[in-house]
């Protein structure tokens, strides 16, 4: 039994839920956190966005509507009210679980509500509404369901996630108790969450008025320059910086990259709807790593097999070096060599300490001098992708982000790419004859050999990807 004065102040809270934010996290919300904690009252909101610049309290506005569900509204509704956590990553998913379990931890109403102790990715309260945090994968996803499912980062998320969404709320939508919200900065212009707050045809604003117009969302949107914890120095500072940093962190706004060396269309066309594969011991394996300098160390696996006669591969896993669990990456690299058993591990030469010790590893990994070949590894990965012959998982979201924006030219942000280059490099075929063409790099005039037989194509210059010989003048 709820004590009275644990009802009462419920109550107050459900007619209040700025008060609720104020009271439980002990700040002042912002203008724009306050504006959504007034309307979260109302149940035909029943689709919600937010695109908004980073930094600016989104993460912590979405823990307290979360925690307010699955507490205030639950008791108000006389039911419970279960809240799923999704984020573009399970670091991001769990932070915003925490603020809620920080909030749980110094209330003394909500606390006595709570059934045991908040678990690591759980909570379970007294009147059997619950909230957890998932991580980012279809098997974690998969199966299921709640009244309010809460997307942080959704434009990192992955595509699948968002669609996913409505099969999660779907068994409450008869009762209108179902809601799908969505928030995040628009890291990645061409995600579905930055398509569908853009397109309001296809998905209108919602009208108080037509309350239950199918499909109708409401948008909040806002920019660092209204975050009061911003300065105005700081956000004209970052406006004479970076171009896209600004109009994408700083101003909430997508930013559309252009001349990339693979066209959207195409990355779609091998990723949509392409789930996590399983590895195949039956097939060989190949690894492909990229040196961390300022970032970690990645590690992509990829597989061979053959469709239809036609020789394809696919992406089997993407790793990142994690020194909480490895404190040496050449342990990390030989513990999954083992487990994976490559027939050929691709490394890139730089820095040369860490590629010599690979080398002479167990994995006898191959050095790779990125400076001289990345033209032609970025020519057929680009080749591989045009022609449907590899395979990407939507879940590798950080991987298609970067190879949506990556350029020819590109040096950094693009770990996840190079290694996926590596990891699709084979070695020519054994023949009796090598045909090699000299191209001319004009900036420094000295020839650059082209060997048909190290380049998937093998016909010749009408076949090189276009881009391809641009990068060599």
């Amino acid at each position: 039994m709820v004590e009275l004065s644990t009802r009462l102040k419920l109550k107050q809270w459900y007619l209040d839920p700025v008060r609720f934010f104020r009271e439980v996290y002990r700040l002042e919300p912002y203008p724009y956190q306050a504006q959504v904690m007034k309307e979260i009252r109302n149940l035909s909101m029943r689709r919600i966005m937010t695109m908004a610049a980073g930094a600016t309290g989104k993460t912590i506005l979405w823990s307290a509507v979360g925690l307010w569900s699955s507490t205030v509204l639950s008791h108000h509704l006389g039911r419970p009210y279960d809240t799923l956590i999704i984020s573009g990553s399970g670091e991001q998913s769990r932070k915003l679980y925490d603020y809620s379990k920080v909030a749980l931890s110094t209330n003394k109403v909500l606390s006595s509500l709570v059934v045991g102790e908040p678990l690591k990715s759980l909570t379970t309260f007294s009147n059997g509404s619950h909230i957890s945090a998932l991580p980012n994968s279809q098997k974690a996803i998969q199966g299921q369901h709640g009244c309010c499912v809460i997307v942080d980062e959704a434009a990192i998320a992955g595509d699948f996630v968002i669609r996913d969404t409505q099969r999660i709320v779907g068994p409450y939508s008869n009762e209108g108790l179902d809601r799908r919200c969505f928030s995040g900065t628009p890291y990645d212009a061409f995600s579905l969450f930055v398509e569908m707050f853009e397109d309001r045809t296809k998905y209108p604003d919602w009208d108080p008025e037509k309350p239950d117009y199918p499909d109708s969302w409401r948008r909040y949107r806002w920019s660092a320059s209204e975050c009061p914890g911003i300065s105005k120095s700081a956000f004209e500072e970052a406006r004479r910086g970076s171009q896209e940093v600004f109009t994408v962190f700083w101003l909430g706004e997508k930013y559309e990259v252009t001349d990339t060396v693979v066209p959207l269309r195409d990355i779609k066309r091998v990723s949509d709807g392409v789930p996590k594969p399983d590895w195949d011991p039956s097939l060989p394996t190949y690894f492909g790593i990229d040196w961390g300098f300022t970032s970690s160390t990645v590690l992509i696996i990829t597989q061979d097999f053959e469709e239809n006669g036609i020789k394809k591969h696919r992406v089997v896993d993407v790793l990142v070096w994690n020194r909480k669990e490895y404190e040496d990456v050449h342990t990390w690299i030989n513990t999954l060599g083992a487990q994976y058993k490559p027939l050929k591990t691709y490394v890139d030469l730089n820095p040369k300490g860490e590629s010599e010790r690979s080398k002479n590893g167990p994995l006898r990994s191959i050095p790779v001098a990125m400076n001289n070949e990345r033209a032609f590894l970025t020519g057929n990965m680009s080749f591989l992708i045009k022609e449907d012959r590899l395979e990407i998982s939507e879940e590798f979201v950080e991987l298609l982000i970067e190879l949506k924006k990556l350029k020819w030219d590109q040096r950094e942000g693009d770990d996840r790419a190079v290694a996926l280059m590596l990891s699709l490099k084979r070695d020519p075929e054994p023949t009796g004859k090598i045909t090699r063409y000299v191209f001319s790099r004009r900036s420094r005039g000295t020839p650059l050999d082209y060997d048909p037989h190290n380049f998937p194509l093998g016909a010749g210059l009408k076949s090189i990807p276009q881009g391809f010989l641009s990068i060599l003048r």
